[in-house]
């Protein structure tokens, strides 16, 4: 499966445009929704 790299590190595109995380097959769009749904951070829950 062929990717392109963007600008921004660590997300390719690919075949179809669908930026996905470098090296993997998941999704940007997953990692934000779940964000959305969870509530998640980069720090984590530090409590």
């Amino acid at each position: 499966m062929p990717q392109t790299a963007t600008d921004y590190k660590h997300i390719v595109l690919d075949e179809n445009q669908v930026p996905l995380i470098e090296g993997s097959t998941l999704k940007v769009i997953e990692i934000v929704m779940a964000q959305r749904a969870y509530g998640w951070t980069p720090e984590g829950d530090l409590d």
